[in-house]
């Protein structure tokens, strides 16, 4: 979920949704567990990219914020 910075750019909840949804749709994983993972992953990436290229922390972390509205 997290390797896509450019595409959740302009809708990240949007975009997030339909991402999850894809991933669910290609593993059978559940929704859940596939956006919580990649929410960890975006806060995580976010917190390690702010001490190496504060502005990709900055996305990944916005991109974080954003899903907050999103119940999978």
């Amino acid at each position: 979920m997290r390797e896509w910075r450019e595409e959740y750019a302009k809708d990240p909840v949007g975009k997030g949704k339909e991402r999850c949804a894809y991933l669910h749709r290609l593993t059978g994983v559940e929704p859940r567990a596939i956006f919580a993972w990649g929410f960890l992953q975006c806060v995580s990436t976010g917190l390690l990219y702010w001490s190496i290229d504060p502005n990709v922390g900055r996305e990944l972390l916005d991109i974080a914020e954003a899903w907050l509205e999103i119940d999978p």
